[in-house]
């Protein structure tokens, strides 16, 4: 959950944008979906705009990413529900290449930045079938699987 304090802190910082980006991708990555997380700060706009030393960039920064949450903005910058399902990891790179060639064009997915892939259940079973080993690491969005 998104708290006053770490909105302040954010539209307060030198570079407002990014800290706001980071507070919504870490919700995200933790398993929450958009519109929970506009839910979080939908109440906080009226506390968020009274903030004392607030800037125009601050301001720009905090009613940007309710743009985002909400699809009110550029396709390119709408924020995203990260896709349901498991977190695999491979045993090594020979392991992560040929399950990675047999995935792609036939499940959708994400890698994360500490080589944990996120796959739907049936990727899974086509894995196995396939005969390439990996690890089941968690459901998308658990700590265990969270690509921080």
């Amino acid at each position: 959950m998104i708290v006053l304090d770490a909105v302040r802190a954010a539209i307060l910082s030198d570079d407002p944008f990014d800290r706001m980006d980071a507070l919504v991708r870490a919700e995200l990555a933790g398993g929450r979906v958009v519109r929970a997380v506009f839910d979080d700060l939908r109440p906080l706009v009226d506390d968020v705009l009274d903030t004392p030393g607030l800037t125009a960039g601050g301001e720009e920064a905090f009613l940007g990413t309710l743009d985002a949450l909400t699809g009110d903005c550029h396709p390119s910058q709408h924020y995203r529900d990260l896709p349901a399902g498991y977190t695999v990891t491979f045993p090594d790179r020979e392991a992560e290449r040929r399950g990675l060639g047999f995935l792609v064009g036939r499940f959708s997915g994400r890698v994360w930045s500490n080589g944990a892939h996120v796959v739907p259940r049936d990727a899974l079973v086509a894995l196995a079938d396939q005969n390439i080993p990996f690890t089941f690491v968690g459901t998308a969005g658990s700590d265990a699987g969270a690509g921080r």
